[in-house]
């Protein structure tokens, strides 16, 4: 998560539990807004390109909650 942020590249130790760590990782992006973390947040959603790769599953829920905050 945190090379995600940061915009570098990343990869999962075992792939095959993508859906499972995608569903943990978008539990964490709803918990930072909940508590007002916007800045983390924010810098997670900027690096979307990083986290495409890594976490395919995430990346479209991330996109999905984007477009319905518009």
């Amino acid at each position: 998560m945190c090379r995600i942020a940061i915009g570098q590249t990343a990869q999962l130790s075992d792939p095959d539990k993508e859906q499972l760590i995608s569903t943990a990782f978008m539990e964490w992006y709803r918990r930072l807004l909940e508590r007002g973390q916007n800045e983390a947040a924010n810098r997670l959603a900027k690096n979307i390109d990083a986290l495409e790769p890594v976490l395919p599953t995430a990346t479209m829920m991330l996109i999905e909650a984007m477009s319905t905050e518009s």
